[in-house]
């Protein structure tokens, strides 16, 4: 039912990346509703910015988390 950037569906793991499209406000609710859904559903989701993406953070932390 839903999209990520990114995902590891057997380690349940997403990844979001928040740009300028996610502070539209049809699109903000939809989001609010996708991060519940995948609480729920026991899914750990990691939300970066567009500078972690350009800067390297993002890739750390993705790194991180799949450890």
């Amino acid at each position: 039912r839903w999209r990520f950037d990114l995902a590891w569906p057997a380690l349940m793991l997403a990844v979001e990346i928040d740009g300028a499209v996610h502070r539209i406000k049809e699109r903000f609710h939809g989001d609010v509703e996708k991060y519940q859904a995948l609480f729920f559903d026991g899914w750990r989701l990691l939300r970066v910015s567009t500078k972690q993406v350009r800067n390297g953070a993002a890739v750390q932390m993705i790194e991180m988390a799949l450890k």
